[in-house]
């Protein structure tokens, strides 16, 4: 294991505000704990949880996790562990959860079929892994890390596409459904999407200005996959039209005080007739007053 702490903790102190994930990967040598702690420590780096794992295995074994958390405990972070590989491996080598403060596991959506359809349509199945994880895990918090459109290392240039913010949506929406604890986004999301923002990223971005938001409840329609959240008096929708054919909006999210933001680049969907449908395969914003 290559640790360049010293090098990359100034880079995380100034270009990543936000407390982040620190993941650990073994592959048969003892972890520098030590090292790993004081550097951590001395450049003050927020770190919201760590997850550690052996190269070696499917899933975290129960020895690694107790050095971890006997080391790092003055990190003042949730320790745990899982797979680095897709739910199955989880499911199939189930860790044992008493130790683990976090289960985690990979989520990825071209395991068995790589098209368009197959790519949103698997998006449903993510409430039951959820499920599934939470009995696995017992009462720990459930990570999705990472989640990612394809294999990792693998950039799919439909991610900056109409499809990439429709897949980002709908696996957003069913995360919510779901009751996932956090999600951690592959950094394939930040690549190829040319200088303007695409339409994944302005999504991105519009979740993330409601993180830790009330999830508000949302009845489940044909081909739509909806993230209703509020923060204070503001309500925002993320929808995505998961069909290949335009689909009107239904009437209990938009409201005469509703305003759309365009994140399709089929064209500009702002300022359009409210019953005016959402293209195939792209997704939108709604942001309303939710003060009455």
């Amino acid at each position: 294991m290559r640790i360049r702490w010293a090098r990359d903790c100034h880079h995380f102190i100034t270009v990543m505000p936000r407390p982040i994930e620190l993941v650990v990967t073994t592959t048969g040598q003892p972890a520098p704990w030590a090292d790993l702690r004081e550097t951590l420590l001395e450049h003050r780096v927020n770190v919201a949880r760590v997850l550690v794992f052996d190269g070696n295995r499917e899933t975290t074994p129960v020895g690694l996790v107790r050095s971890a958390r006997l080391e790092l405990m003055p990190l003042g972070a949730p320790i745990g562990g899982g797979s680095r590989r897709h739910f199955c491996a989880l499911n199939r080598e189930r860790p044992e959860s008493g130790p683990l403060e976090v289960v985690a596991f990979d989520l990825h959506h071209q395991v068995h079929a790589v098209d368009d359809r197959s790519i949103l349509e698997n998006t449903a199945a993510i409430p039951d892994m959820i499920a599934s994880a939470r009995a696995i895990a017992g009462g720990s918090s459930i990570a999705v890390s990472v989640l990612s459109m394809g294999l990792h290392g693998v950039v799919d240039p439909r991610l900056h596409q109409d499809i990439g913010a429709a897949w980002l949506v709908a696996s957003l929406a069913g995360l919510a459904r779901g009751g996932a604890d956090s999600v951690t986004f592959d950094g394939s999301l930040l690549i190829g999407g040319g200088d303007s923002p695409s339409p994944l990223l302005i999504a991105l971005h519009a979740a993330l200005e409601f993180s830790g938001a009330e999830v508000l409840p949302t009845d489940e329609m044909a081909d739509l996959a909806i993230l209703r959240l509020r923060s204070g008096k503001l309500i925002r929708t993320l929808i995505a039209n998961l069909s290949d054919r335009p689909l009107a909006l239904p009437e209990s999210i938009v409201g005469s005080r509703s305003r759309r933001r365009a994140i399709s680049l089929q064209g500009d969907w702002l300022g359009v007739a409210l019953a005016d449908p959402l293209p195939g395969r792209s997704a939108g914003i709604i942001d309303e007053d939710g003060s009455s």
